[in-house]
Parts: C-alpha cells; structure tokens; sequence
C-alpha cells in the first residue's frame, strides 16, 4: 500500500513540476450512435459460401476526467458504457447484442491549441469486458484489450465551455469471447483502422 501512495505522489509531483499557469483540470459527457445497414457477414456449411446481409446498431455514453498540464498536453481518463447490436436484414428476429463497459486512460497531445479551438491525438488504451446473447439466449462474456491512436478536435465557447468530437482510430486489439458454461475461448489479435460511422463520438466539457 505505501508503495502504491508513494508511486502516485511521484506522479503528482512529476505532473506539477512540469505544469505552467494554464494548467486546466476538466470533466467530459460524451455520447455517440450509428445506423449501419448492408453489412455482410460469411458463413460457410457444407462447402457453400452466403453472405447476410445485417444492420448494425451502435450506442455509448461516458463521462472522462481530464488535466491540461502544458498548453497542448493532457493525460486522463474515461468510462464508457456501449450497446452494440447486429440484426439479420432479412430475418430481424436473428440477432445479437453485446453490452460492455470500458475504462480508457489516455495522454492527449494537441497539434493546433489556439484560443478557440484544440485538435489532437489521444494515445489510449482501452479495458473493456462485455457479455453478450443472441435470440437463443446463447450468453457468452467478452474482454476487450486495445492500444491505439485517436484523433479528437474542441471548440472553444468561452474558458469554461467547450464541444468535442473523436472520429476514427487506429489500434491493435486483442479480444477474447468465453462461453461461462465451458471452457471454450475465441481470440482475435489484429491490428484495425477505424472510420466507419460507429467511431464518431461527441462530448460536452467543462473547464475548471
């Protein structure tokens, strides 16, 4: 336990010592949703190949705490709930749905911080655990392990408001689906590049 408080004054300390008289601290509500028709996924059954046509529904909601220590550098943090839903287009009574929370602490550096308008990168990792079912009430649990690049942009309306939107990602993802009644695993590890309508997110922030 000491060692744990003595590792987080360290970092406040490293944190105060490099901050200047524009040292920011901010909190962030954000939200985003898509509407993806005309996805296809593949199957295989006796050596023949169809493709379904599927809709895909996305919604998240989050809040994220922030501290600008230098005029374009940031480091902080966020919780994030998403629903993600797929539906057979032919067969809406086909479907399944995932519900998943996340906790992504992040460094931001701003390319372009001007007095109305901040435009940067968010370097994150992302920790996210699910649990899935489908219209069989096949249930199985997911973990979500990513590290990525995240371009985000503010707008400025006065010191203590502001608008923000991220929009799309590139990142390695390591994801894992476990049935809980056995022991049966899937993993993906792939690296991804993100700029469908699901990445699009946008937040309120409020500036101390």
């Amino acid at each position: 336990m000491k060692k744990v408080l003595k590792t987080i004054a360290a970092v406040l300390a490293l944190i105060a010592a490099t901050s200047n008289a524009n040292a920011q601290l901010y909190v962030t509500g954000n939200f985003g949703m898509s509407n993806t028709t005309g996805e296809k996924e593949t199957s295989v059954l006796n050596s023949t190949i169809t493709y379904n046509e599927r809709i895909h529904n996305v919604f998240h909601i989050g809040a994220e705490l922030g501290y600008y220590f230098s005029d374009n550098m940031a480091v902080g943090g966020e919780v994030r709930f998403y629903h993600d839903k797929y539906k057979d287009a032919n067969n809406k009574s086909n479907w399944d749905a995932e519900n998943s929370f996340q906790f992504n602490p992040y460094f931001r550096y701003d390319f372009v911080a001007s007095d109305k308008i901040n435009f940067g990168v968010k370097t994150k990792a992302v920790f996210g655990f699910g649990k899935s079912k489908n219209q069989d009430e096949a249930v199985s649990k997911s973990t979500d392990i990513r590290f990525g690049f995240f371009p985000v942009l503010n707008y400025k309306f006065n010191s203590h408001w502001s608008a923000g939107v991220e929009f799309g990602s590139l990142y390695y993802q390591h994801y894992v689906t476990k049935n809980p009644n056995n022991d049966n695993k899937d993993k993906t590890n792939k690296w991804s590049a993100n700029l469908s309508w699901e990445s699009l997110g946008f937040s309120v922030v409020y500036t101390f």
